[in-house]
């Protein structure tokens, strides 16, 4: 695989985790938001109602507007990886280049967890990672320490 469509498919496969990962969040917020705290098990029945469905159904509610918020932010990390074109190849390390080191393969563009294609991790970093400050305009054969440990640039795309 070239390197402009392998930037393509990580970008594709980041895509699609995030967009499962958005789908599963507002299936938790549909179900928080149903609620599980309408019964009178163990509370206190009295003229204001049963106050540990409401306290059950505050904390639900709680739970499904940050469930809502996580996945609107992970919305947003989507529209802006839609959005990236990979027209030409990187010679330093920048926005949207893809680094092979030896000690692993980052592709710079949002940060989310790794993936994995084609037998190899690939980790995702923005540019406000410490990393990157290190890693920035860094070139082929380039060798560089972050925390104590040694990286060695195998090839940039």
């Amino acid at each position: 695989m070239k390197n402009l469509e392998l930037k393509n498919k990580l970008n594709e496969l980041a895509i699609e985790h995030l967009e499962d990962l958005i789908s599963e969040l507002r299936d938790e917020v549909k179900t928080k938001l149903k609620g599980d705290g309408n019964t009178d098990e163990g509370g206190f029945a009295g003229n204001s109602g049963d106050y540990s469905a409401q306290s059950s159904n505050n904390f639900l509610s709680e739970q499904a507007s940050l469930r809502r918020a996580e996945a609107e932010e992970y919305q947003k990390v989507v529209n802006k990886l839609k959005g990236y074109s990979f027209k030409t190849e990187h010679t330093a390390v920048d926005f949207l280049s893809l680094i092979k080191t030896n000690r692993g393969t980052y592709f710079i563009s949002q940060a989310i967890k790794p993936l994995m294609f084609e037998n190899e991790r690939y980790y995702y970093l923005a540019t406000d990672a410490p990393i990157y400050e290190v890693l920035k305009g860094k070139k082929k054969g380039d060798s560089f320490e972050f925390r104590g440990i040694d990286y060695t640039i195998e090839d940039i795309c």
